[in-house]
């Protein structure tokens, strides 16, 4: 995972110190990464135990996992997020991008998050794939889970985003509505203008 340079981070207008994603999730931050198969996924692992894998808590009792308690989440968010899979019994590795995507996506609707980082969320994914992610992304923010999305993909951007901000060498040089945001805003701030004067112009 990419580390940072500087900065701070607040919740809630509280500072947090989180040093592992241990700690982020404990302060109720989740993070769904851009490289699924190295940071996102076990791909050696059946889709089951990845699903429960950031959330063992749900599946034990008395410290001991039950394993047919696995079985019934995971059969449940499959059937929740429509992960094409023979079974949950398959290794993650043998499912198609979007669908390993979909099983990211259900091992933190399983932690249940109050706030969810997603890095690229449809990179590497087919059209059909992206739309049922785009309808994840939507039913999670419905849910009450504030979802901050980070894309080089512009259209995903103006199709899934309420309120953007745009970077340009590690600052904030933009934040646009859904009724401001056009690829061409979006690029003006991106050069490093930060005018919104210079845009109406």
């Amino acid at each position: 995972a990419d580390t940072f340079d500087e900065g701070e981070i607040f919740k809630n207008g509280r500072f947090v110190d989180i040093k592992n994603p241990e700690q982020a999730i404990k302060q109720g931050i989740g993070y769904l990464p851009e490289d699924r198969k190295e940071q996102g996924i076990f791909l050696e692992m059946v889709i089951a135990n990845n699903i429960v894998s950031g959330s063992l808590k749900s599946v034990s009792r008395n410290q001991i996992i039950n394993g047919k308690r696995i079985i019934e989440v995971a059969n449940k968010l499959k059937k929740r997020l429509s992960i094409v899979c023979p079974s949950v019994n398959t290794l993650a590795k043998q499912l198609s991008g979007g669908n390993q995507q979909k099983v990211v996506f259900a091992k933190w609707l399983l932690v249940n998050p109050e706030i969810l980082i997603v890095d690229e969320p449809t990179r590497g994914v087919d059209v059909g794939a992206k739309s049922e992610i785009y309808k994840i992304i939507r039913e999670l923010s419905s849910s009450g889970t504030s979802i901050i999305i980070i894309s080089s993909d512009l259209p995903e951007i103006l199709t899934i985003c309420d309120r953007i901000y745009v970077m340009h060498n590690k600052r904030i040089t933009g934040e646009l509505s859904r009724n401001e945001a056009t690829e061409e805003n979006i690029m003006h701030y991106a050069s490093g203008i930060n005018s919104k004067q210079d845009i109406v112009k």
